[in-house]
């Protein structure tokens, strides 16, 4: 999930160069955003041991963002609603089909409304801040 304005990534260019600070607490408040939709999806991926972990938020030049860091598969699989199979129990004989169960788009599809409206405050605030 990444929020990004139709210009954010200008807006905050400038804002590095008229007011590093106001820039430094816009990327605060956009990673601040951004972990609503992680404890959602934290939530939402409370199924496995592995993944919650490995879901974070993060900020940058682009907007807020989402990551799911992980080298297991499966968190990618279930995140973009494949479905893949198993063997049970280690039976090689006979595989059994596994849905996905999504767990950061539907997170981010709870929050759309607040997170738009957030990220909007957030930026308003750090333009006034560097004095518009």
């Amino acid at each position: 999930m990444a929020y990004v304005t139709s210009n954010y990534r200008e807006v905050y260019a400038a804002l590095r160069r008229l007011d590093p600070e106001a820039a430094k607490q816009l990327q605060k408040e956009m990673r601040t955003v951004a972990n609503r939709v992680v404890i959602q999806a934290k939530g939402n991926a409370s199924w496995s041991v592995k993944i919650p972990p490995s879901i974070r938020a993060s900020s940058t030049a682009k907007g807020a963002a989402v990551r799911v860091q992980s080298s297991n598969r499966l968190a990618v699989l279930n995140e973009l609603g494949k479905t893949w199979r198993h063997p049970l129990f280690g039976n090689h004989d006979w595989f059994y089909p596994q849905n996905a169960r999504p767990f950061v788009k539907p997170a981010v599809d709870a929050q759309r409304a607040g997170i738009a409206q957030q990220a909007g405050e957030a930026i308003r605030r750090a333009i006034r801040s560097a004095g518009f």
